[in-house]
């Protein structure tokens, strides 16, 4: 990561006053591969959902139409405007927390903002709950056996990422219910982020369903201070990610 880019900002630690603002993204198209699929081109942004430390409902950011409509994906202004409320919740001491944001929803929305400076910075000084535990463990852990570990009500039933996509694009009369999703997704990765922050401990069912445990003593990193940790040996992994697969569109002008 420090290849790329270094923060003049000093990256804290969270603790168990932290006051949290998760997002999270929905995109038009969906990446076909895990490690450089947005190298194509851009997703387009369908909507943000935003949630704040303290309150009960997102707040949901996404485009209209003339009449109304709700549009097929949000406009560079909005999505700048949405760069700016971030960069003014951080300021006011906010910690962004995100799940996998690092990797996906800070690139797309530098991609789709133009602000890759901004985004950068942001990135670095967030907390992005699965690369602080990718930076512990070597992998990375999905956000549904997190909430199922932590005994949280988990994502929206009957909905994921490919089916909110396929609503969003086939059926523009449903996108209502993927903002709805989004709004559900958001508010998790809140609950996530105080829960663990609080506990100081994260637990989660392996795919095999055993039990797993990690102790974040400092509760969550930032972006900047997880990279700062000991690498882990996943050298037995047939494909290990690196932490580099993470932040490769930092080199991006």
């Amino acid at each position: 990561m420090a290849a790329f880019w270094k923060s003049t900002s000093r990256s804290k630690g969270s603790s168990a006053k932290a006051r949290f603002a998760a997002f999270d993204l929905e995109t038009r198209e969906l990446i076909d591969n895990k490690r450089h699929g947005l190298e194509k081109g851009a997703l387009g942004v369908t909507c943000i959902g935003l949630m704040l430390t303290g309150q009960h409902t997102a707040e949901m950011w996404y485009g209209n139409e003339p009449n109304e409509q709700i549009a097929s994906q949000m406009s560079r202004d909005q999505l700048s405007k949405f760069v700016d409320r971030l960069k003014s919740l951080a300021d006011d001491g906010f910690t962004i927390a995100t799940w996998n944001g690092l990797s996906f929803d800070f690139r797309v929305l530098a991609a789709e903002s133009g602000r890759y400076e901004d985004c950068r910075a942001l990135a670095l000084r967030h907390v992005d709950m699965m690369f602080n535990i990718f930076c512990e463990k070597g992998w990375p852990v999905g956000i549904a056996q997190v909430a199922s570990g932590m005994g949280l009500r988990g994502k929206t039933q009957g909905m994921d990422g490919l089916e909110a996509v396929r609503i969003w694009n086939e059926e523009p009369h449903r996108r209502q219910e993927v903002i709805h999703y989004a709004a559900n997704d958001v508010h998790l990765t809140l609950e996530l982020a105080e829960l663990v922050s609080k506990q100081k401990v994260l637990r989660w069912s392996s795919l095999r369903g055993n039990p797993q445990q990690l102790s974040l003593p400092r509760g969550w990193l930032t972006c900047e201070l997880a990279d700062q940790l000991p690498e882990p040996d996943n050298s037995w992994m047939d494909d290990p990610l690196e932490r580099s697969d993470f932040t490769d569109w930092f080199a991006t002008p």
